[in-house]
């Protein structure tokens, strides 16, 4: 509290203050107080410089709608009131003084028509009050009366008595204020006491805001506590929605700078529940620390910290508190209004979660981020230049690779991955398969493909079901050349491709791996495609199986569909295989179409020499009669060869070792081997080369040393046989064939 004046100064200096306020002109404060020299001093300390009070040891800076309001504030009573105790005002005896503030005075009475006790709060100026004065008492009043809530101390009446005005208020036990409690335990709240007290105070300001009136000054010193109940008073600087156009105006700073938002002290925007959300929470950061959010040495000093600077820690101020109590008071402490809590009543149901040990709704508070947050936008233009220079740098560099990828796809395309694949990188290669462009995608693939790494094979796994017809019969193609532990499984789904090109290619390589767990995929691509692939998958499948065939042929003469039986029924003509004849019945018997019968017919008649009836029913008949011929000797054709052997497909091998071939003889010969063979119409010796033992052989039906059955082979054989003889024939070519 500021030092009163001797009683006999103090009316000169209030005399010449009045005189230099009131005066309607520009004056020179120096000059004034060069005027009067005896005075200097005290004039020094006692002319106003700006609009400022001080309640309870804080800067509180008001309107300055009248300098009668400033000199009356900061000089007390201009008219020498005397005190009132003993009297009375109205039907109200005063009884005592319970305290002063800037503007008024607030007295214990007694009601004398009820002989309740009640507050009664005056103007110290009196009859003296400016209009200023008089309007914020009237205001005070009026937004106080019409608020009732258990949070905010009631005004019961107001009234004027001998020009003076009054309102009656409840008279609160003990009456100390946040402050003095503070300041008189010297250590701050006990966390849990003061998240209640700011709950209840939330509570009473979402009420206030409810019903259009904002608090502007909220702070320990205008909360009175009733025991554990807070009361929030002084209304003085209320704005009242829609009764505030004269008393505020923009540009005009209101309230108490320790406790104010950034934009409260910017006094750019019109007062709202903002307002209050950031000064209740200065105060629950005051109870918890000791202290305002921002002090200093002078109020400029203050008010720059508080449009600027961030909050420091409750850690920082020396308290340790829950970090979800800390999140909602920073919350509540946020720069930015779109950070705080929206209502007031929000903050107070965020308060009951941290009270009853639930999750909070305000973020945890990480306060390095803060930090460097806030030096970003301190320093943003050399932020932004460094962010620039990083993002052109980048660009760059992003740039220059891409043109140098683009070039290096360049010559991978045009080389279809075969040639000098080592100056790719595994990288770049996998890079490339991601490429929009077909050709570039297939040559990457040609390249990995070549490459013994296994970490590729996921990669080119995931190649098998890829978009690209082209990429996936690329990846069959290599593998066929350039088989790898991953093979089996993309071969499998390979099989099971729906472009036929790609099934072909990837029987292929079944067939190569002659893996017996690939058979069921190859059987079933041999179901569900045309008859090219159907055969070829049949050929290959049989070939993966046993000489005889009959499992196979079974597994296709069973089938419902008319093109499997009848392909397969082909491949027994042709010789490739030799499955024993009752599997036709038992396979077909009488479900047997005419075509198929007529077909049976035919294959029964041309291996054996012998005629059939093409009757499911003369078919068991026969059997038991020609059986003999269908097992004599064979003629054995090559279906398949390595050149390094010399051998080529559809060689019929008729010799081996000046032996004839029979039915007990079985392939493969050894390299180095004499053979008599029959090709391009003649027959031929032959010295097997290395590698022989892996060709790929058939069996063509022969009735007394001459071949028998439709095929080619055997046409090209029995040809051969019909104008030379063995002994004669060797070397030589038949020159009518």
């Amino acid at each position: 509290m500021r030092r009163l004046l001797k009683l006999s100064d103090t009316a000169v200096i209030d005399r010449l203050v009045a005189d230099y306020i009131r005066r309607g002109e520009h004056i020179d404060r120096s000059a004034y107080i060069a005027e009067h020299p005896e005075f200097a001093t005290r004039l020094a300390a006692a002319l106003p410089r700006t609009a400022v009070t001080h309640t309870a040891g804080h800067a509180t800076l008001i309107e300055p709608t009248s300098l009668d309001d400033v000199s009356e504030n900061v000089f007390g009573n201009l008219n020498g009131q005397s005190s009132i105790v003993g009297g009375d005002i109205d039907h109200y005896r005063i009884v005592s003084e319970l305290g002063r503030g800037a503007m008024g005075t607030v007295y214990r009475a007694i009601d004398k028509r009820d002989k309740s006790h009640v507050a009664i709060k005056t103007l110290q100026a009196g009859g003296h009050a400016s209009p200023a004065q008089l309007d914020r008492f009237v205001r005070e009043g009026t937004a106080q009366a019409n608020l009732v809530h258990p949070n905010i101390a009631a005004v019961h009446d107001t009234g004027h008595h001998d020009g003076v005005p009054y309102m009656v208020m409840e008279l609160i036990a003990g009456g100390a204020t946040l402050q003095s409690i503070l300041e008189d335990s010297g250590e701050p709240f006990n966390q849990r006491r003061a998240a209640t007290i700011v709950r209840d105070l939330a509570l009473a300001l979402a009420y206030s805001h409810e019903h259009g009136v904002i608090h502007r000054d909220v702070k320990p010193s205008n909360i009175l506590m009733d025991g554990p109940v807070p009361k929030l008073t002084d209304f003085g600087l209320a704005f009242v929605e829609g009764n505030n156009a004269r008393l505020t105006r923009s540009g005009e700073m209101i309230g108490t700078i320790c406790y104010m938002s950034p934009e409260q002290a910017r006094a750019t925007d019109e007062p709202n529940s903002q307002w209050d959300i950031y000064s209740v929470g200065a105060t629950l950061y005051e109870l918890l620390t000791g202290q305002p959010p921002f002090v200093g040495e002078t109020q400029p000093e203050i008010l720059a910290k508080v449009i600027n600077n961030d909050v420091v820690s409750i850690e920082k101020a020396g308290s340790r508190v829950s970090r979800a109590l800390e999140a909602i008071c920073i919350k509540c402490l946020e720069k930015h209004v779109d950070n705080r809590y929206t209502s007031a009543r929000e903050l107070a149901a965020d308060l009951d979660r941290f009270l009853g040990g639930r999750e909070v709704l305000a973020p945890l508070v990480h306060w390095l981020w803060r930090r460097s947050r806030r030096t970003l936008v301190r320093r943003r233009i050399a932020v932004t230049i460094f962010l620039a220079a990083v993002i052109l740098g980048v660009n760059s560099l992003y740039l220059g690779r891409r043109i140098t990828n683009q070039k290096r796809l360049g010559v991978l395309q045009s080389t279809g991955g075969r040639i000098d694949t080592e100056q790719f990188s595994t990288r770049f290669l996998l890079w490339a398969l991601k490429s929009g462009e077909s050709d570039r995608r297939v040559a990457a693939v040609t390249a990995l493909s070549a490459r013994r790494d296994p970490s590729i094979d996921s990669a080119l796994s995931k190649l098998a079901t890829d978009p690209d017809e082209h990429v996936r019969l690329q990846l069959a193609r290599c593998l066929a050349d350039h088989p790898r532990p991953a093979a089996a499984a993309i071969c499998r789904a390979l099989i099971n491709d729906d472009h036929e090109i790609v099934v072909a290619a990837a029987v292929k390589v079944a067939e190569q791996l002659d893996d017996p767990a690939l058979l069921p995929d190859i059987q079933r691509a041999a179901l569900h495609h045309n008859s090219s692939v159907a055969r070829y998958a049949m050929m290959t499948a049989l070939r993966m199986t046993d000489p005889q065939g009959d499992k196979v042929a079974r597994t296709f003469l069973s089938q419902a569909d008319w093109p499997a039986r009848g392909w397969m029924l082909d491949i027994i003509a042709s010789g490739a295989v030799r499955p024993d004849l009752p599997l036709l019945f038992d396979a077909l018997g009488n479900s047997a179409d005419k075509d198929e019968q007529q077909q049976i017919h035919d294959l029964l008649r041309n291996c054996t020499g012998a005629e059939c009836e093409p009757l499911p029913a003369a078919w068991q008949a026969w059997w038991n009669n020609y059986r003999h011929r269908w097992d004599v000797r064979r003629a054995l054709t090559i279906s398949g060869a390595d050149h390094k052997t010399g051998l080529r497909a559809q060689d019929v091998v008729w010799q081996v070792d000046g032996i004839h071939v029979g039915m007990e003889f079985s392939w493969p010969v050894a390299a180095g081997t004499e053979i008599l063979i029959a090709r391009d119409g003649q027959f031929r010796s032959l010295t097997l080369g290395p590698g022989a033992s892996q060709a790929h052989t058939c069996f063509i039906g022969t009735i007394d040393n001459e071949p028998v059955g439709t095929s080619s082979v055997a046409a090209r054989l029995r040809a051969c046989r019909a104008s030379e003889t063995i002994s004669t024939a060797a070397g030589r070519r038949q020159e009518d064939y």
